[in-house]
């Protein structure tokens, strides 16, 4: 679970394991190929469709446990959706893609880390930078 993300990041529950998990292994499995791909927002509709309750949040979160225990193997996303890779190609470039991710969150929580030391060592006042304090924009 993610600190501040309680609910979407929350384990699978026993619906989400015994009923969502089997439905969606079963439909990413047909989608091979980037030219099958298929969206959260569309994954959500046609699970509704068929009367299935679930969120886009959850849908990751399943998607999430799916690959980290290979229940579809090669499952990659792109802006586009979610696909099973056809080749090496596709999957290094999902590689890539996930590392710089992973390298944009590292910098931001440094940067993140570095503010608040700052912070730990400046008076209220001093937080706000300079030229803000007379904003007109209330910033409490």
């Amino acid at each position: 679970m993610i600190t501040n993300f309680d609910k979407q990041t929350a384990s699978l529950n026993e619906y989400e394991t015994n009923v969502l998990l089997p439905v969606m292994v079963k439909c990413l499995s047909k989608h091979i190929g980037k030219d099958r791909v298929i969206s959260n927002s569309q994954m959500c509709f046609k699970m509704a469709e068929f009367g299935y309750q679930i969120c886009d949040a959850r849908v990751r979160k399943i998607i999430n446990h799916i690959r980290i225990n290979s229940l579809v193997e090669c499952l990659i996303a792109t802006g586009k959706g979610y696909y099973v890779a056809q080749n090496e190609s596709e999957m290094k470039t999902y590689i890539a893609s996930v590392k710089s991710r992973e390298e944009a969150i590292q910098a931001m929580r440094m940067a993140m880390e570095e503010q608040l030391e700052r912070m730990m060592n400046k008076k209220p006042t001093e937080i706000i930078p300079d030229g803000l304090q007379s904003s007109p924009l209330p910033l409490s």
